[in-house]
């Protein structure tokens, strides 16, 4: 983690997948202003991959049907960082979508 000078803290985490698959990241033991999004480049000014909000927070997001490769989850937050953050990446076969899905991908 890394402390800028406007008071938010930054990391990053990085996965790989091999195949398609649909992922869930769970970012857990972060204060309430944290926020994270996925980018499947680590240089500068990459755009974010959409995602949809899974369960009560923004802090839990679903993608569906990643294609095989390298992805980065970059996480922010105002203030001092104590104790841990913890990234819990969750993936699954990429399954069928029901007609009013509108997630975007």
């Amino acid at each position: 983690m890394r402390g800028g000078i406007d008071g938010w803290t930054d990391w990053v985490y990085r996965f790989s997948i091999r195949a398609p698959r649909d992922v869930t990241l769970t970012m857990i033991g972060r204060p309430s202003s944290a926020r994270m999004q996925l980018v499947s480049s680590c240089v500068a000014g990459a755009p974010p991959i959409g995602g949809c909000l899974s369960g009560s927070t923004m802090l839990e997001r679903r993608y569906r049907a990643l294609p095989a490769g390298d992805y980065y989850v970059i996480g922010e937050s105002n203030g001092a960082v104590t104790g841990s953050v913890r990234l819990i990446v969750s993936t699954a076969d990429p399954g069928t979508r029901a007609p009013a899905d509108t997630c975007a991908t």
